[in-house]
């Protein structure tokens, strides 16, 4: 699938809706940031799987993890309602790049007067979300720290 440019499709101008609702913000503690994405994937037989991650940018905790052939907007919502009660209320800033899911009206309704919104330049989500693995000894892969998405493993810029 193809990601829309700044003018979108067909020459059109750009969904309003990729306005962020607050400044930037720097996660400097649990439940400050949540970056969420979406990746893509194959089977085996070519089929698509959409997959929706979200993580606390401070804590690096995975909070959200759906991989389904579809992911609509008013399902994405549904999943934040209930990681939103699971944690005890919403994060002060959601972090997302501006896919069709991530700008859509139910998300923007949803989020409204609950948490910010803040959206990121395409395809930097997917290397907020990049977790390194390393198979333990019972051979399971157990997630890694992942890096800051403003400075490298060892603090660098």
């Amino acid at each position: 699938m193809a990601r829309r440019g700044p003018t979108g499709q067909g020459g059109k101008p750009a969904e309003a809706g990729r306005v962020a609702s607050v400044p930037p913000i720097e996660a400097d503690a649990a439940n400050v940031v949540w970056a969420i994405d979406f990746q893509f994937d194959s089977t085996t037989d070519g089929k698509v799987v959409k997959i929706a991650s979200m993580i606390d940018e401070h804590t690096r905790m995975s909070l959200l993890n759906i991989v389904e052939r579809s992911i609509t907007a008013e399902r994405l919502v549904a999943e934040l309602e209930a990681v939103f009660a699971v944690a005890g209320g919403p994060p002060k800033v959601l972090r997302m790049d501006d896919g069709p899911e991530l700008v859509s009206q139910a998300l923007q309704r949803f989020c409204e007067n609950k948490t910010g919104m803040v959206y990121i330049p395409p395809g930097l989500g997917q290397r907020l979300h990049r977790i390194v693995q390393q198979p333990t000894q019972e051979g399971v892969p157990q997630p890694q720290p992942l890096e800051h998405p403003v400075r490298g493993p060892r603090g660098h810029r």
